[in-house]
């Protein structure tokens, strides 16, 4: 299991810089990227909010290879996305769907076209952009509320007439509990 080498991300905007020198591949651990030399880094995310995330690698300074699974676990997790290459300077950098509470698994390793060159400072970097069709919610005219911080506040979420529809998971975390 590759719990060792794993950190655990619960935001929808995060930069880590770790280093890849002693990492190593498992077994059983699949090549991300394609040509990636076995000196992996993993982290576990669970999205804040759903949309488009963005995971790039710029800023490492080593030839990396990405790649981003979906699953409760490792070993259950599926391949979403994988790269070598595309983020510039060869760094690397995957767009994803992701979804309000799913848990996500993104692996940085080394590229093997030199060796001497396949590990080092690696730097993560995830910004998650809301989905275009999430509409903001505004305050409209609130009345004068009275209360002590611990009493129950009530309030009422109204979505606008389109066809959007709205999931208690597709929204920011402040309007979750809402009923």
């Amino acid at each position: 299991m590759m719990t060792g080498k794993m950190r655990s991300l619960y935001s929808d905007s995060f930069e880590d810089v770790s280093f890849t020198n002693h990492a190593t591949r498992e077994i059983g651990e699949p090549f991300h990227g394609g040509d990636a030399v076995g000196r992996s880094l993993w982290w576990k995310w669970v999205a804040t909010r759903s949309g488009q995330a963005e995971i790039s690698t710029f800023g490492s300074d080593f030839d990396t290879t990405l790649a981003v699974y979906q699953g409760d676990s490792i070993a259950a997790s599926t391949l979403l996305r994988e790269n070598d290459d595309s983020g510039g300077a060869l760094s690397s950098r995957v767009a994803v769907d992701v979804m309000t509470g799913e848990t996500y698994w993104i692996a940085i390793d080394g590229n093997d076209f030199r060796l001497d060159r396949s590990y080092g400072l690696a730097r993560l970097s995830i910004t998650v952009e809301e989905n275009a069709l999430w509409e903001t919610p505004v305050i409209a005219e609130p009345s004068d509320v009275v209360a002590v911080a611990g009493d129950p506040v009530r309030s009422h979420l109204q979505r606008p007439e389109s066809r959007l529809r709205l999931r208690r998971r597709d929204c920011p975390p402040a309007f979750q509990s809402i009923r």
